[in-house]
């Protein structure tokens, strides 16, 4: 083990030492290509999983998730509905306090489930909690809350008919049906629950209703509350193309929305417009081409609007994280990402917090190499390399990522920042043996060979 540790260490010195490190960049490429992989991938192809006790370091946040044990197994029906009424009397004034209620019906309005692959114990999920719903219209036969759940959930369940592999047109029809009743019975009981109009224009989009309907439901949920950002992004939905729309009309109204953000100070009503990119992403290979892109400027002026206002937002700041990661903005991600720390929450993008945490680590090795990358003078072979500051600036940002995550590559990257131009050994010694400690083996043939 000493001697292979000494041949290893004697070629990654010889290696930093000459001068020719810059030959080598494409190894690192290649390792930031391979780190910073979706956790689904990088776990299939090197058959491992992270330990609980890597995970056990993030702080559990409570969520809307909570709510669905104290409906559907404590059946506090009371405790809703005190909550749902003080939502409601600071719904207009408090978008997020709106955002937080459109949350809580959206989790009620489900079950745990949803896989898109109908079986009987989605059928008994969902009669366990109707049943428990019926029950509250029972109880509370003045409230408009339950009739709103309920006709959710139905109108989740519809399309869990429409969208396994057993798909039931027959089925899914009669529970969007029902799903329209429970709803109009919900604003008969209370017309001022902008969610109940919001869940309707979502039945009609799936009923392919009329225009007319649809705008009707949508004018009704204005009524309700004018700055509901649930009602704008479904009615963004039905300018799809594939509900008779277009790309055109989903950029306009995206791009009208975040203007009214701006003009009401309401910030959160400009996420209309990122739903519009999440969608244009989808379907930008279809044949339905937009005149006009969404640029990175509007996405970054939409987030930081809403994090100026709202800057203990920590859900928005995931969003970003994602929003800046899947664009390649590094260091935007790596801002976001200091900022949660070791926090976690449910209800993500980052399904499942393995993904975050891998992607978390990942990101630093990738900003460690864009940034090292950015300054590779040649130098003849043998020449002292001079330390500018991007070098100093990549140099810590491995180690992060090896704490995280302990990977070869990490250690091995910093090892080769830390070597430029700088004659004490003592740092590439300890990155080198971490290496090894990491993957004692193939080092000398897998990363400083050839």
């Amino acid at each position: 083990m000493y001697r292979h540790r000494y041949l290893a260490l004697a070629a990654l010195l010889a290696l930093l030492s000459s001068g020719c490190y810059s030959a080598h960049l494409s190894r690192w490429k290649r390792g930031a290509n391979a780190f910073s992989t979706t956790a689904s991938a990088q776990t299939k192809a090197n058959g491992e999983t992270l330990s609980a006790d890597v995970l056990a370091r993030y702080q559990q946040l409570p969520d809307a998730d909570q709510w669905f044990a104290v409906l559907y197994q404590q059946q506090n029906f009371a405790k809703i509905e005190t909550f749902v009424q003080q939502s409601l009397d600071k719904e207009h004034e408090d978008e997020r306090i709106s955002g937080n209620l459109s949350q809580l019906y959206a989790t009620l309005g489900r079950w745990p489930q949803r896989n898109h692959h109908h079986t009987s114990a989605d059928t008994q999920a969902f009669q366990r909690q109707k049943a428990v719903l019926d029950q509250w219209i029972a109880d509370y036969p003045d409230s408009h809350i339950p009739w709103l759940i309920r006709g959710s959930l139905q109108r989740n369940y519809a399309w869990e008919h429409r969208s396994s592999r057993q798909a039931n047109d027959l089925k899914f029809r009669r529970y969007l049906q029902q799903s329209q009743t429970d709803l109009e019975q919900s604003t008969v009981l209370n017309p001022s629950d902008p969610n109940s109009w919001n869940q309707l224009l979502l039945v009609a989009k799936g009923l392919s209703l009329s225009q007319n309907q649809m705008d009707h439901y949508y004018q009704q949920g204005l009524v309700a509350s004018l700055h509901h950002l649930g009602l704008r992004t479904s009615r963004l939905s039905t300018l799809y193309p594939q509900w008779g729309g277009s790309w055109d009309r989903v950029i306009t109204f995206a791009r009208t929305s975040r203007d009214h953000a701006l003009a009401e100070d309401k910030p959160r009503l400009g996420i209309t417009l990122l739903v519009a990119v999440r969608e244009l992403e989808k379907k930008h290979h279809g044949n339905h081409v937009p005149r006009e892109v969404i640029t990175w400027s509007e996405i970054q002026e939409v987030y930081q609007r809403i994090l100026a206002k709202y800057p203990d937002d920590l859900r928005m700041r995931y969003d970003y994280a994602d929003e800046a990661h899947r664009k390649q903005h590094y260091a935007e991600t790596l801002q976001q990402f200091e900022i949660i720390g070791d926090r976690w929450t449910t209800g993500l993008s980052w399904t499942p917090q393995e993904a975050f945490h891998r992607v978390r680590a990942s990101t630093y090795y990738r900003l460690a190499y864009e940034t090292y990358g950015q300054e590779r003078p040649e130098f003849p072979q043998g020449n002292p390399q001079p330390t500018n500051s991007l070098t100093k600036m990549s140099e810590p940002l491995p180690l992060p990522s090896a704490e995280l995550w302990p990977q070869a590559q990490a250690y091995l990257l910093r090892a080769t920042i830390s070597s430029k131009g700088n004659l004490d050994v003592a740092p590439v010694v300890n990155d080198e043996q971490q290496t090894l400690t990491v993957q004692p083996t193939g080092m000398k043939a897998n990363s400083l060979s050839q």
